[in-house]
């Protein structure tokens, strides 16, 4: 009991940290996500959360996304889903395609998304990417989130590039597509 009592008298100034923390930041996380409502707070603090807003914003109903440099939370935070199959990570798609800018285009050509977020993080096969963009007129840039180290994830930031016109895209997405559970907001 004694050690117990120790314990606590120690790291008291943590705890109270911690319920700060809890009482000005802290979401519940759960119903947050499953229900995509973050409270303005949230979303204002976290780039993360304003690109997810973005992309929902930029997107049609139903729409689809693709993202660069493995930004996969944005699937779930923004209710979007990749077009089809193999399509969630422009990166990937650019390293698999052995860094070929028109193969990478041809392939967005065939099932294209909605929206494009182009992340400001550096990781491979982004180059890749950034001229594969150069060459599709079709996708506009519509929203920016800049870094700040003001904000969580405040890191990285990115473009949203949205699809003008409708195109040949088979409706919701290319045969194959995910689609995540739950109203978006």
């Amino acid at each position: 009991m004694l050690v117990a009592a120790c314990v606590v008298a120690l790291a008291w100034d943590r705890f109270a940290l911690l319920q700060h923390y809890r009482a000005t930041r802290a979401v519940d996380p759960i119903a947050a996500l499953t229900q995509r409502a973050w409270p303005a707070a949230a979303i204002a603090r976290s780039n993360y959360l304003l690109l997810a807003e973005a992309l929902r914003e930029a997107a049609p109903p139903e729409g689809t996304v693709s993202v660069t440099t493995a930004m996969l939370a944005l699937f779930p935070l923004s209710g979007l889903s990749p077009p089809g199959p193999g399509l969630a990570d422009l990166n990937s798609v650019a390293l698999r395609e052995a860094a070929d800018a028109q193969s990478l285009r041809a392939i967005v050509r065939a099932c294209p998304p909605d929206v494009i977020m182009f992340s400001t993080r550096e990781l491979p096969g982004r180059a890749t990417v950034a001229e594969a963009m150069r060459g599709m007129p079709e996708y506009q840039p519509v929203a920016r989130v800049e870094t700040s180290r003001e904000r969580d994830y405040g890191s990285f930031g990115g473009t949203i590039y949205r699809r003008a016109g409708g195109g040949d895209r088979v409706s919701g997405g290319c045969p194959g597509g995910l689609r995540f559970p739950g109203p978006r907001p």
